[in-house]
């Protein structure tokens, strides 16, 4: 057995290692993920308002419409969770989802978080 080294899929134990260069890429990742979200959500609350300002004229128009804001109405609210999530995490130390002063995401219920009881 000895020399033998066995492959279990568990990360290595790094923790002697100085991990500030990819910490520092990381926050810089997630700073260049949090303005492009906020730029796109910009863009997206443009066509939003061009949208709930455009009037349809036939009812294949109104479908078409209607489909459209509700795309973009998704894509706006995907951008955003996506842009809070990239702010909490870049913190020091960062907030995570089950913390208590994390944010309330779109996708979460306002019941109860992790653990709690299942409906």
């Amino acid at each position: 057995l000895c020399g033998i080294k066995i492959n279990t899929g568990q990360p290595e134990n790094r923790l002697d290692e100085d991990h500030t260069a990819k910490l520092a890429d990381l926050h810089e990742r997630l700073a260049v993920l949090g303005k492009q979200c906020d730029d796109f959500v910009k863009k997206l609350q443009q066509v939003s308002q061009k949208l709930s300002e455009t009037k349809p004229d036939n009812d294949d128009a109104k479908k078409e419409l209607q489909t459209k804001r509700e795309a973009c109405f998704t894509s706006l609210r995907t951008c955003k969770n996506v842009s809070q999530m990239a702010a909490k995490l870049k913190q020091t130390p960062p907030n995570f989802m089950a913390d208590a002063s994390a944010v309330n995401l779109s996708w979460k219920g306002a019941g109860p978080g992790a653990g709690g009881k299942r409906v």
